[in-house]
């Protein structure tokens, strides 16, 4: 997508600029493990949002999980150098990611959602469809993106399921309950 086309672009360009600082070229030639290992000691070292356009610069540090795109990013450059033919081997295959906290998502509690239900005004045109999506939602497991996205045509309510297009533009067909059949 677009977007990861951006994202990779931005983590590559954040590693060159690196190199051109401290190795005064940005070679194919100095693309190593070690190089790579001192762009990871620099990245936990570096200030949030140093450098950037629009924000200013923080004084706490690149979160783990930032750290861990940024060589997400270039090992996957590694591999595409090495599939390519530009090295004799992915450089950075051994390469291990750097450490990140996982964060478990607390789902809502039965009490959470019936606040939230209740919340709604259903007899509204915009609460019917609030109440709708939200019960889909529960229901079905979709991601806000993949909810936004369905149409009329990927609908099939005698069926049961829905059709979504998931991410990495991934089609998938996913089972709708009878109760939110019912206020489809």
């Amino acid at each position: 997508s677009p977007a990861t086309v951006t994202w990779y672009t931005d983590m590559l360009r954040s590693f060159t600029d690196y190199m051109e600082k401290t190795q005064n070229s940005c070679r194919l030639n100095d693309f190593t493990v070690d190089t790579v290992r001192g762009y990871i000691i620099f990245l936990r070292q570096k200030p949030k949002y140093q450098g950037h356009p629009c924000t200013p610069e923080q004084t706490t540090l690149l979160s783990p999980k930032t750290l861990q795109g940024h060589v997400r990013a270039l090992k996957a450059f590694s591999s595409w150098l090495h599939t390519d033919g530009y090295t004799e081997e992915n450089i950075l295959k051994n390469l291990k990611l750097p450490k990140a906290p996982v964060k478990l998502m607390e789902p809502l509690t039965p009490d959470e959602i019936s606040r939230v239900i209740r919340s709604i005004d259903r007899n509204t045109l915009t609460g019917a469809r609030n109440y709708t999506m939200l019960v889909t939602l529960l229901d079905t497991g979709l991601r806000a993106s993949e909810l936004a996205n369905i149409t009329l045509g990927n609908l099939d309510l005698t069926e049961g399921f829905i059709k979504v297009m998931g991410k990495g533009s991934k089609e998938r067909i996913v089972p709708v309950g009878k109760f939110v059949r019912m206020t489809l």
